[in-house]
């Protein structure tokens, strides 16, 4: 089978999944008489089952929850399950409010909706999982690397099902100009590492002269290009790079937003809160919260909170990242810290003011002092508020390199909107069942600079 037929199989799925929920939700609300007495019913019911089922398959799109082949089972399960939740939590609040039904029936329809079309979802993930992995649609690439690249990184791309292509051939950029262009020539698919800008442009345009698909690792240049507006100057075409920050009503939305969602949070999360508090007094009987000293917006300190996942005085010795395994973490501590849970307390940073709830991490003022010898732009973060969760906290790792950080932020600020924030705190919630993502540096790293 053809990648394209996969494809056109895996629509054609998802438009039968969306068709038997059409009848359903039709069902639900001729049963509620959501619109008894209303002319014409039937034909009220036939169009908000529609809008239903594409705001579905839209949201199935913005959370990843068809990236077969892309995404791992985990992250593709899940997005199922927010897009059921989000779209049946309105549904249920639209039959409790127009019908003429009790609060019961509403909840009992939510909790029924979600719990069949998660199943329907895991069927199809499973089903689709198994098609594309008997097809062997994933590429064999070429690898062509630089000196900054990790390899031992690259090498372990060796997953047909996570992965959109598995490297089995590598090629130093030093080899040349002319060797590169043959070796692309015979490989099926081009991965481009950190390589010099005119070596790689040339291979690029080659790429696209010859229809040969490519990858590459951006630059930070690569990112403000993306995000560049097209203008015309009579018969110029030009490119306008806009001014990097949240500004305006934005601003203003975001703030409200981030007042809203934390308090709320913070309320829900109370219980928890109070039986972490009696886990670390009674494990050392020591401090609770531990105060950091971090910059955000405008270059400012604050002191970021955290339930205390260390044992006292754990920086005595100096300032260092969490490592793995490390020795330093308690009992309790090492289970918050893989939930995320220590992170908690920042919601009242986020109350004050000092933090948003979605924006690039607040780092130390050491090592920005650090990052920025090695990534000049790394500064550019600071143009708006540290958040508790971000764009590169969702996509990348505790470990992550603050090269691959920076794009990550810089991709998240510079198209920043109210329905990004709000995807990322739901993606947020994934990434509470992947233990990769707090793992700490290797030992000997005092920072997430990695030794090449």
């Amino acid at each position: 089978m053809k990648k394209n037929s996969f494809h056109f199989v895996k629509y054609m799925l998802v438009l039968g999944m969306t068709a038997v929920y059409f009848f359903v939700v039709h069902c639900i609300m001729g049963q509620s008489g959501v619109f008894s007495g209303k002319m014409p019913a039937r034909r009220c019911s036939l169009v908000l089952s529609s809008v239903y089922c594409c705001m579905y398959i839209l949201l199935l799109h913005r959370f990843e929850a068809l990236a077969i082949g892309h995404r791992r089972m985990l992250d593709l399960s899940y997005g199922h399950f927010i897009t059921s939740c989000c779209m049946n939590l309105g549904f249920s609040i639209f039959l409790w409010s127009l019908a003429p039904v009790k609060a019961g029936y509403a909840v009992k329809v939510f909790f029924g909706m979600v719990s069949f079309q998660c199943v329907c979802g895991l069927l199809l993930i499973l089903f689709l999982h198994r098609m594309y992995e008997g097809n062997h649609f994933v590429k064999e690439a070429l690898f062509v690397y630089g000196d900054r690249d990790n390899l031992n990184e690259y090498r372990r791309m060796k997953s047909t099902i996570t992965r959109y292509f598995k490297v089995s051939q590598e090629l130093n950029f030093k080899a040349g100009r002319e060797q590169i262009l043959q070796a692309v020539k015979r490989a099926d698919i081009l991965f481009l590492g950190d390589i010099p800008t005119q070596l790689r442009n040339e291979v690029i345009k080659f790429c696209m002269q010859s229809e040969k698909e490519c990858y590459c690792v951006p630059k930070i240049s690569d990112v403000y290009i993306q995000n560049a507006v097209v203008r015309q100057l009579n018969d110029k075409l030009l490119l306008q790079f806009p001014d990097i920050g949240i500004r305006g009503y934005a601003r203003l939305v975001k703030r409200l937003m981030d007042l809203v969602v934390s308090v709320l949070l913070l309320l829900a999360a109370a219980p928890f809160m109070g039986l972490i508090l009696i886990g670390i007094k009674l494990e050392d009987g020591g401090s609770i919260l531990y105060r950091q000293e971090r910059i955000t917006e405008g270059n400012r300190t604050f002191w970021m909170l955290k339930f205390r996942s260390m044992k006292e005085n754990a920086e005595k010795d100096g300032m260092t990242l969490a490592k793995k395994e490390d020795s330093r973490v308690t009992r309790v501590g090492k289970v918050i810290r893989n939930l995320h849970m220590d992170e908690l307390p920042q919601l009242i940073n986020v109350i004050k003011g000092d933090m948003s709830l979605v924006g690039p991490r607040p780092e130390r003022k050491e090592f920005i002092q650090e990052y920025e010898k090695i990534i000049p732009e790394f500064a550019e973060r600071l143009k708006v508020k540290g958040g508790l969760t971000g764009y590169a906290q969702v996509y990348g790792k505790y470990n992550t390199e603050p090269e691959d950080k920076i794009k990550y932020d810089l991709y998240y600020i510079y198209n920043y909107s109210v329905w990004l924030d709000i995807k990322i705190l739901l993606l947020t919630v994934r990434i509470l069942f992947q233990p990769e993502n707090t793992q700490g540096v290797e030992q000997g790293q005092t920072s997430a600079v990695k030794k090449k």
